[in-house]
């Protein structure tokens, strides 16, 4: 059974994980190490690092990392507007040093932004040459 299981992960007709390697997901993403993970979890260390090797297993956590991830940004992007009106308010300061401080953090930021979106650009030109409309090309998040 556990031989068609594997069978159907690794050829994305069975994408489900059972409930103990859910567990086991949510041990890795606290735990500092997988024999951590793996005790916290009930699980032996060896069924761990099975479990680690499959496809399905290593989306889910993946998957499930993401989210993390993205709610930590969801936070970051609720004070963005009060930071950008802090620095603002920092570049109409009396003080010549806090002003130049300001306006200095603006503009770095702004380069590093068109730095991003630059090699967004680019990689996404990449992709377009190497995958054309291939149904393999990786989805974009």
């Amino acid at each position: 059974m556990q031989i068609e299981n594997d069978r159907k992960q690794r050829n994305g007709t069975e994408r489900r994980i059972s409930p103990k390697q859910g567990t086991l997901i949510a041990a890795l993403i606290t735990c500092p190490t997988i024999e951590q993970a793996a005790t916290t979890a009930g699980i032996s260390r060896t069924t761990a690092h099975r479990w680690t090797q499959q496809a399905a297993f290593r989306e889910e956590l993946q998957r499930r990392r993401d989210q993390i991830v993205d709610a930590a940004l969801d936070v970051f992007r609720t004070h963005v507007l009060r930071a950008v009106t802090v620095l603002a308010d920092l570049m109409g300061s009396e003080n010549e040093r806090i002003r130049r401080a300001a306006a200095k953090d603006v503009l770095d930021y702004v380069l590093r932004v068109r730095r991003l979106q630059e090699a967004e650009t680019r990689l996404c030109q990449l992709e377009d040459r190497v995958y054309g409309d291939d149904a393999s090309k990786p989805e974009q998040g």
